[in-house]
């Protein structure tokens, strides 16, 4: 079978688009061996407070983007994780879904894994657990050396590596990269495209693309395995 395989940096509580892209692939490789992004979303990602959308972070130890993602530590203060959690408990312990869900967040926040790729990976492959994802992890650091290549030439590092023709992309991709260019390597080039469904939260209004964090305090396990299936391929 000719595999299909997807890479994405390691995010924090992704959104369902990020969800719908692991499983849609073979294999999602979390590109950990590149530049750390400041304002991106490697700690941090969007729930609901008050009805409105809020921001929370867990704070790095001396992060700067000219360090590669898998070289940087989460400060991993206890006050800091309670406090976050806290946070999410006082907006969610109404949802539908919080006694089941609640736990497992606690378990990634209060992990204490120092590395921030290998946090994000625990957090990234409890969720897919959760949901029932059974698609193959892989980190970069550990599994791939991608050393001075730039974006393209990383995935068709991996792609080679992996022994596959087929490579599944964001749909933000669609800026850089062209199916002219991957098939000059013979790669199949495709974008997944999020469809973000609406769901009871609060209020009347639907914020849409907050963390899986709230998709899954509100959703069943069924209905978000329906919603990881609702995006377009181009």
């Amino acid at each position: 079978m000719n595999k299909s395989v997807a890479i994405h940096q390691p995010y924090l509580f992704p959104y369902i688009g990020y969800f719908q892209l692991i499983n849609a692939a073979d294999l999602f490789v979390l590109a950990d061996s590149v530049n750390y992004i400041k304002g991106g979303w490697i700690n941090r990602n969007r729930i609901l407070v008050g009805g409105k959308e809020f921001i929370i972070t867990m704070p790095l130890h001396k992060a700067s983007q000219n360090k590669l993602i898998e070289e940087i530590d989460l400060k991993n203060d206890p006050e800091w994780n309670e406090k976050i959690l806290k946070t999410i408990s006082i907006n969610y312990r109404k949802a539908p879904f919080y006694d089941i869900v609640f736990p497992l967040i606690q378990d990634v926040i209060n992990s204490g894994i120092s590395k921030v790729s290998d946090y994000n990976f625990h957090c990234i492959k409890s969720i897919s657990d959760y949901l029932g994802i059974e698609t193959e992890f892989k980190l970069m650091s550990k599994n791939y050396d991608v050393t001075d290549k730039k974006k393209e030439e990383i995935i068709f590092e991996v792609c080679t590596a992996e022994n596959t023709g087929k490579y599944l992309n964001a749909v933000g991709g669609m800026e850089l990269y062209t199916k002219e260019q991957f098939w000059q390597k013979d790669i199949e080039l495709s974008f997944i495209k999020p469809n973000f469904r609406k769901y009871r939260q609060y209020g009347d209004e639907f914020i849409a693309g907050l963390s899986i964090i709230d998709v899954m305090m509100f959703n069943s396990q069924a209905e978000i395995a329906d919603m990881l299936t609702d995006f377009e391929v181009i």
